[in-house]
């Protein structure tokens, strides 16, 4: 046996047989493991057996996101009265006048828009404007227009801010 064990050829062959079982036990086994699961779960998926296919996932989906929905819908009474009394407070503050407020009708969607047309100065304007924006609770900003009108009567050019509300 000793002399067995002293042939370089068989050393070599005994080296290469441990190399290769380490090489297994490190690297090709997790990489055949991870091969696998992964075969596993192609195959559930194509057979249908992932959780949309499930009916009391499918279920529970379904009222979080009408639970959801719930939070965001808005009274158009509630929202009108809110975003008037809110704007009215700060155009005052901001020495502007409320001239108009015109109703836009709903559009296909679920939200409501709402138009308020204030009067004064542009200093004023765009003061309102930032300060219109950080307030909560009155909708969004959806577009804001800016345009002068000749009044004929005291010849006298009024600049007037038209802004566009939505609430979702």
């Amino acid at each position: 046996m000793d002399k067995l064990l002293n042939k370089p050829g068989y050393l070599l062959l005994a080296g290469g047989l441990l190399m290769l079982y380490l090489a297994y036990q490190f690297a090709f086994k997790q990489t055949l493991e991870a091969l696998q699961a992964n075969r596993q779960l192609h195959a559930q998926l194509e057979s249908g057996e992932d959780l949309v296919a499930q009916p009391g996932f499918t279920k529970r989906k379904s009222l979080n996101l009408e639970r959801a929905l719930e939070l965001y819908k808005v009274d158009t009474a509630t929202f009108r009265s809110t975003l008037i009394t809110t704007m009215s407070l700060l155009a005052e503050k901001h020495s502007l006048r409320m001239t108009d407020i015109p109703t836009v009708a709903d559009t296909a969607s679920d939200s409501q828009q709402h138009r308020v047309i204030l009067q004064g100065s542009y200093h004023n304007m765009i003061r309102f404007l930032n300060d219109a924006e950080k307030i909560k609770g009155y909708g969004q900003l959806r577009s804001v227009e800016i345009y002068s009108e000749k009044n004929s009567a005291i010849e006298k050019t009024d600049l007037k801010l038209q802004i566009y509300f939505i609430g979702i």
